[in-house]
């Protein structure tokens, strides 16, 4: 699937980069599968997101 994302919250407030390349977590909307937010940014040696 090819989906457009766009950053959320705490990652535009605090202005982190997202680079193509880059593994990152999304959320989709059941009512649009091509659009996404961006969650969070994985960064390489590093553990993921904390618990939801």
């Amino acid at each position: 699937h090819e989906v457009l994302g766009h950053t959320a919250g705490k990652m535009r407030k605090n202005r982190i980069r997202v680079l193509v390349g880059d593994e990152v977590l999304c959320e989709l909307t059941p009512y649009d599968l091509t659009k996404a937010r961006i969650t969070y940014r994985f960064m390489p040696g590093r553990g993921g997101p904390g618990p939801q």
